[in-house]
């Protein structure tokens, strides 16, 4: 598979099917992650760090792909997600609210593998909104309707 295949299955499996094997399948052991939460450097700790706290806070997210592009050996995605706030991330309770945020993914890929990764995405935006702040659309952070 070339990197804008791996990054579509990626997408797929890991946000929409919530199958963590695909970290496994898809990543290298060392792969490095630099997210708006912190850098991963692990496949523990893209799970713990990144997948579980917002399939925890969003159960029922859905992770759509709006663009890819780039090389047989980097993948830049535009996605969109939406989910309702359900369970608690880490000093925000659950709001009950359905949430809009989009963001953009790099994946570098070799042999098949990401070997890295870099996400942006408003985090703060995200964290406001959940927290009742007001909805805003410079952010790209919404309550969905």
């Amino acid at each position: 598979m070339n990197a804008q295949e791996v990054a579509l299955v990626w997408f797929q499996r890991l946000w929409n099917e919530k199958d963590v094997s695909v970290i496994r399948e898809l990543s290298h052991p060392e792969a490095t992650g630099y997210t708006e939460g912190g850098i991963t450097r692990s496949w523990d700790d893209l799970e713990s760090q990144l997948f579980l706290p917002l399939v925890t806070a969003f159960p029922d997210i859905r992770v759509d792909c709006e663009a890819v592009t780039g090389s047989e050996s980097d993948a830049v995605v535009r996605w969109q997600a939406v989910g309702t706030h359900l369970g608690e991330l880490p000093g925000v309770p659950a709001s009950g609210r359905r949430i809009r945020f989009e963001g953009l993914t790099w994946l570098s890929v070799r042999d098949g593998k990401i070997v890295e990764g870099w996400d942006r995405w408003n985090l703060n935006a995200l964290l406001a909104v959940m927290s009742g702040g007001p909805d805003s659309q410079t952010a790209r952070v919404v309550a969905a309707e």
